[in-house]
């Protein structure tokens, strides 16, 4: 009986320093500090977090070993004959139990487990502290040499994230700081295809164009540079800015003495690496190709400006909500609009395969070039194309359907 109760403190110790280990390792290091700060006699254990994780898992895994071979002791698992249910499937429902049990209590208030039940563990911190005390400072050093070398990205940016939510609702920034800082943190990850003016909104020159009518494209376009191809958008061969041409003498002028050379980029370069090839090369205007080495799009400074601190409208932009909230159940949405910008303001997934647009998107459902007035139902939407120009999808109206329309 005495060793039926050892067990049974053995297995309840296992799983509340193993809830202590999942709590800990889940949490942030701002986290951690915040229950340092409220808890300062907890503040030394947890500042000394790779002691800390060291000591709490090897405590885990003796006490694993523990339970183990008691329960071998009082079961007789491996006497003969060989008993498989005591041997292997108690120990394996025991290790599945354990492991969900840890998980859902770990889980359910991180803070308060980890400040409750570390009480639990901290005879044992002090009982292995001599033991683990050079194993931890070796481990320091590898762990400190490894962070120079490679930093640990993920970790990385989930602090900062939780960094700024912190100083959001203390007060510290406000929510328009927020942005623009949360702008700056994702302008690394941001890719080019991203951002870019796809092909089918490009306003541009072709090679061939005589001196007036390019003027009065550039009065019509309202841009100060355009980019220049020759016969089709795929071969783009320059880049012409207004400025250049209104010294131009009309009766001598030759489009092709005016282009710059542009940039050409793929879809998947980085802006921010973007950035820095634009400012080496001087040039505010980008060419990015697709997979097959077609344009894809453009991209300009002032795109990669706006990524950073939100769009830019100036005296020249037309302005235009990207979502309209027309009723209850109904939206009107711009075709450029993406997914992920729909379903962030919305709740609506329209995400299919690798399309970014709710255009594309669309298009994609139909299987062919809509009409304007055409629908189609998906999902739980009915989604109606309110406005093409030539074959793109200008605008979608979105409407929830009832559950008897569903069916």
């Amino acid at each position: 009986m005495m060793l039926e109760g050892l067990l049974i403190l053995l297995i309840v110790l296992r799983i509340a320093i193993s809830v202590v280990r999942t709590a800990f390792v889940s949490l942030s290091r701002i986290e951690l500090r915040q229950i340092a700060e409220k808890n300062p006699s907890l503040s030394l254990l947890l500042e000394r977090g790779a002691r800390f994780q060291l000591i709490v898992s090897t405590t885990a895994e003796l006490l694993l070993l523990s339970v183990f071979g008691l329960w071998v002791m009082i079961s007789g698992a491996f006497s003969v004959p060989f008993n498989v249910r005591n041997a292997i499937l108690v120990p394996v429902i025991y290790l599945i139990a354990e492991k969900i049990l840890v998980s859902a209590t770990a889980f359910l208030n991180r803070e308060w487990v980890l400040s409750h039940f570390i009480v639990i563990f901290l005879p044992f911190y002090y009982l292995f502290f001599l033991f683990v005390l050079p194993a931890s400072i070796i481990a320091r050093r590898l762990m400190k040499m490894e962070d120079e070398r490679e930093e640990d990205e993920d970790e990385k940016e989930s602090e900062e994230k939780a960094f700024i939510d912190v100083a959001t609702e203390h007060g510290i920034i406000e929510e328009e700081e927020k942005e623009l800082i949360q702008g700056v943190l994702n302008f690394g990850d941001t890719l080019v295809k991203e951002i870019m003016t796809p092909r089918t909104d490009i306003a541009g020159v072709e090679q061939a164009l005589a001196y007036q009518r390019l003027i009065k494209l550039f009065r019509t376009a309202k841009h100060s540079r355009m980019p220049v191809y020759r016969h089709t958008m795929d071969d783009i061969i320059g880049v012409v800015h207004l400025k250049d041409i209104m010294v131009a003498q009309p009766e001598t002028f030759v489009l092709s003495d005016f282009l710059q050379k542009p940039l050409y980029v793929p879809e998947t370069k980085k802006v921010s690496d973007l950035l820095r090839d634009m400012q080496t090369a001087r040039t505010k205007m980008t060419v990015v190709l697709d997979e097959y080495g077609g344009t894809a799009g453009i991209v300009t400074i002032e795109d990669l400006i706006e990524e950073i601190v939100g769009e830019i409208e100036d005296e020249h932009d037309s302005h235009y909500e990207t979502i309209q909230q027309l009723g209850e159940d109904s939206l009107l949405v711009d075709g450029r609009c993406t997914l992920e910008d729909l379903e962030e303001e919305t709740g609506i997934n329209l995400e299919i395969g690798e399309i970014d647009t709710v255009g594309g998107a669309v298009f994609n459902i139909f299987g062919r070039i809509p009409k304007e007035g055409d629908s189609v139902e998906w999902s739980n939407f009915k989604l109606t194309v309110e406005k093409m120009k030539r074959r793109r999808i200008q605008s979608v109206r979105i409407e929830k359907m009832g559950q008897n329309e569903a069916s």
